[in-house]
């Protein structure tokens, strides 16, 4: 059968919920052999497809179809991203609502990586920017005490501490 050969999980349901196909990239993900899926309930047989319930009846009962994305799911303590549709086709056996769940982890985490990436870079324009303020203001009060020393030194005034709190304190008094 060629559902056995795509890369997707294809996962069939009949209108009790009970598994009509199970093909081997889902006995691959979940380790369930397909012969201890079929005819089971499948979320009796595999409870973390719970999540995709109330998508399956509404598929069934409209003869629609539901894409879900970047849909997590977990298997044995291993997460999984996948792309999610939902939808139904008729057969000899009537009306069957197939699930199919496109592995994208690898994709999401990239994502998350090159979007950890743009906030770093945003960061660190941000400290660079800090930096920047700070280097502006310690640079204007270094000048402006070479200012005052260069003036002290015109008025014959050493220019010790002492002698800057004088002048300091004449400047703050007259103001």
């Amino acid at each position: 059968e060629i559902v056995n050969h795509v890369p997707s999980i294809l996962i069939g349901v009949n209108s009790s919920n009970a598994v009509t196909l199970w093909n081997n990239e889902a006995v691959k993900v979940t380790s369930l052999r397909r012969e201890d899926t079929i005819a089971q309930n499948l979320f009796s047989a595999f409870p973390q497809f719970l999540v995709f319930k109330e998508d399956i009846e509404s598929v069934f009962n409209n003869s629609s179809f539901i894409p879900l994305k970047k849909v997590c799911m977990t298997f044995f303590d291993i997460q999984y991203y996948f792309d999610v549709l939902i939808f139904s086709i008729e057969n000899d056996e009537g009306r069957i609502v197939m699930i199919r769940l496109d592995h994208v982890t690898d994709r999401v985490r990239v994502e998350k990586a090159m979007l950890r990436d743009e906030k770093m870079i945003w960061l660190a324009g941000m400290t660079v920017g800090v930096i920047s303020e700070l280097n502006k203001t310690f640079t204007e009060v270094l000048t402006s005490e070479e200012s005052l020393r260069h003036s002290l030194e015109q008025r014959g005034e050493n220019s010790t501490e002492r002698g800057f709190e004088n002048v300091t304190q004449h400047d703050v008094s007259r103001s």
